[in-house]
This record gives structure tokens, C-alpha cells and sequence, in this order.
């Protein structure tokens, strides 16, 4: 402390006021050139004095660093429209900034992270790529917090269901970028009309963020249970118009053989359409769950009728319908299978492969009719995938 100063108090020099704080001089600096930290007086180029009060100053940035997480623009403009209660403009600003004062806790690495989800180190590493987690960084090292930390379980929860890694971030994303866009304009919103009142206090302004806090949370997932509803019903509903063309394409491509003489073929064909048995065992196995998709639709269970879909689609692709007995009548129930089931559930690809082998198989042993039933078939699949 200088007593020689010219000012109305004794300041202190910024090595002093760095031993009052218990924050080192590079750092003060730091916080001087970022508008943090203001000098009392300057008597020369180098050389400022600082009000001993400022101690107070620096350990709120310290406080507002560590504990709460604010970046140091944020803690700048607090700084500079403070208006004297202090307390309460933290306490509205943590309202502003989500703060969970029990969730708070030391920040970790990467590989603490991966080991507390129990997930790999590049699958952390994504999930930061992805803007999802890991917001803050230590000069080049990536930190996680709390919520970061959380996030990643919900992940490791998803996959231990068996929902791909891919899967989640790709949902997690989607909701990310919809609540990152929504909470923005809301935020934004009610900074606006607390500027505009003139009865707007930090007491009223930590409540209103509270209860709008709890309300949108509660609404959120109303909403969400509403839309999983109605999404889930629509595919549903497609699922149950995919079983009405599956059995109204697999009779009329029954008429098409048998008036193309392969009578055989065309009364199997017709033993399928009624889930009536055929004596010819890998194909009653092929015929059971082509139907599974026709007679059960999960009544109304949208988890069910996907699982069972999915069953009968992984089955049909690598069923090799040379070896069922039946083998024309196989290639067609597991093409009319792949090219009307909705695109959700199967790849263009997979029925296009479908569609060539029939084709292989009619060259080579019915190369007489081939080019005629390929052309029917499709124009009986391409009739009935219009309805969908």
C-alpha cells in the first residue's frame, strides 16, 4: 500500500492486490485486458493502482468460473451492470444460465468421462464433435461437467437396450438443435420484456424463470408423449396398410402364374395367402413369416409391429430361396415382401437384390416365361406399393 498516492483511499499495487486474492499476477493481467478487472489509477505507462476492494471482484469471477460455469463474457456484462445486490443478480442470472447448484462438481477429461459411462474414448470424443457435450476447455484439453457426464450415461443406457450409438446421437442431435433454437427465442424473449418493464426486479425475474423453467419441462414432455403418440399411430396405420398389400398382392400374383400354366406354383401360392400349410417345410417356415406381417400388426403396439417387421425382414433377405422346396414360389414372397414394405424398415437396394434374383432364377429355369412374369409381377408389386 502506497500513502503517498493522490486519491481519497490508499490503493494497493496489482502484486498486492494479487497476494490479497490468492490469484497469481499473470492472471489479473489476463483479467485487466479482458475489462474484468478496472485500475483505480494509472500514474504512468506501466504502472496502475488498484482499489483493495477489487479483491471482492476477483474472487466472484473466480467463484462464477469455477462453480457456475459462466464464460468470461458473460461474468463481464454481470460485472458492469451490477447494481449493487450482487447476491440477487447471481441468483437471477443462474436462473438464466440453468444452474443446479447440487449437480454442480469438478470438471474431468476425457478419459474420466469415457470410463464413467462406461463408453470409449472416440465415442466421447463424437459426442463432443456433435456439440453435445464438453462445452468448456483447459487450453488444449477438453473438460466434461455433471450434465456432461449424465449425458453420456443416457447414452450408454440407450445402448445397453440395444439402440445403436449412431442411433442416439443422431436423436440426441435432433432434439439439441430443436431446444438449442427454442430455448434461444425464449430466453431472448423475456430479456426483452423484463428491459421493457419498469416494475422488473431480480427477485421477480428469479421467480418467473423458475416457474416458466418448470412449466416448460412439464410441457416438453407432454408434448413429446403427444407427438410419439400420433407418429406412432401413423406408422401404425402404414403398417396395417402394408399387411392389406402384402395378401392382396400375393393373390393376384397367384391368378398371374396359374394363368401362366404353373399350376404348382399358383396352389401354393394360394395355401399361403391362407396360412394354410404346404407339406414342404422350409417353405411353410418362409410362409409363416411372410404372414407373420399379414395376421399381426401388434394391435396397435407401434415397438411390436417394428420388432416383428424387422424379424420377418432380416429372415427374407438372407432366406436363399433355392433351397425351400418351392423355390419360385419362395423368390416371390420374399420380393413382394421387400418391395412393399415401407422404406423405414428396408433399403431400395435390398428388394432391387430380391428383384435380380427372381430374375436369375426365371433365366435359368423357366427362361421361356421369364421376361413375361418378371414384368407382371412387378406390375402387380407397383400397383399395390401405390397404396402406401
Amino acid at each position: 500500500m502506497n500513502e503517498n498516492t493522490p486519491t481519497e483511499k490508499p490503493l494497493v499495487k496489482i502484486g498486492e492486490l494479487a497476494k490479497a486474492s490468492g490469484v497469481n499476477v499473470s492472471t489479473l493481467k489476463f483479467y485487466v485486458k479482458e475489462g474484468l478487472l478496472r485500475p483505480a489509477l494509472k500514474t504512468g505507462r506501466n504502472m496502475s493502482w488498484y482499489d483493495p476492494d477489487a479483491v471482492q471482484t476477483i474472487q466472484a469471477i473466480r467463484t462464477l468460473q469455477r462453480e457456475h460455469f459462466y464464460p468470461l463474457s458473460v461474468i463481464k456484462r454481470l460485472l458492469n451492470a451490477s447494481t449493487g445486490d450482487s447476491r440477487m443478480d447471481f441468483a437471477l442470472l443462474d436462473a438464466i444460465h440453468k444452474v443446479d447448484e447440487e449437480a454442480v462438481t469438478e470438471t474431468v477429461g476425457l478419459a474420466e468421462a469415457a470410463r464413467y459411462a462406461n463408453l470409449s474414448s472416440v465415442q466421447v470424443r463424437r459426442l463432443f464433435n456433435e456439440g453435445l457435450i464438453g462445452k468448456k476447455k483447459t487450453g488444449h484439453n477438453i473438460v466434461f461437467s455433471s450434465d456432461d457426464l449424465q449425458l453420456c450415461a443416457l447414452i450408454r443406457m440407450r445402448m445397453d437396450a440395444g439402440i445403436s450409438f449412431e442411433q442416439s446421437v443422431f436423436a440426441f442431435s435432433t432434439y439439441a438443435t430443436a431446444l438449442e433454437k427454442a430455448a434461444r427465442e425464449d430466453i431472448e424473449t423475456f430479456i426483452r420484456d423484463a428491459v421493457l418493464n419498469p416494475d422488473f426486479t431480480a427477485t421477480t425475474g428469479t421467480e418467473k424463470i423458475h416457474v416458466s423453467d418448470e412449466t416448460l419441462d412439464r410441457f416438453i414432455v407432454l408434448k413429446r408423449k403427444a407427438y410419439n403418440r400420433a407418429f406412432g399411430s401413423q406408422y401404425v396405420e402404414l403398417l396395417y396398410r402394408f399387411s392389406d398389400a402384402l395378401l392382396h398382392a400375393i393373390t393376384e400374383i397367384s391368378y398371374v402364374i396359374e394363368k401362366m400354366d404353373l399350376n404348382e406354383e399358383a396352389r401354393l401360392l394360394a395355401l399361403a395367402t391362407q396360412g394354410e400349410p404346404t407339406g414342404l417345410l422350409d417353405l411353410d417356415e418362409c410362409i409363416r413369416f411372410y404372414r407373420t406381417t399379414v395376421t399381426d400388426n401388434g394391435d396397435g403396439d407401434i415397438a411390436r409391429s417394428i420388432a416383428g417387421a424387422v424379424r420377418c425382414r432380416d429372415y427374407l433377405v438372407s432366406l436363399d430361396a433355392n433351397d425351400t422346396g418351392a423355390p419360385l414360389v419362395a423368390h416371390i414372397l420374399r420380393l413382394s415382401w421387400l418391395r412393399l414394405v415401407p422404406d423405414i424398415l428396408v433399403s431400395d437396394e435390398l428388394a432391387h437384390r430380391a428383384e435380380l434374383d427372381l430374375q436369375t432364377y426365371l433365366n435359368r429355369n423357366r427362361p421361356d416365361k421369364a421376361e413375361a412374369l418378371i414384368r407382371k409381377i412387378m406390375e402387380v408389386l407397383t400397383h399395390r406399393g401405390g397404396s402406401l
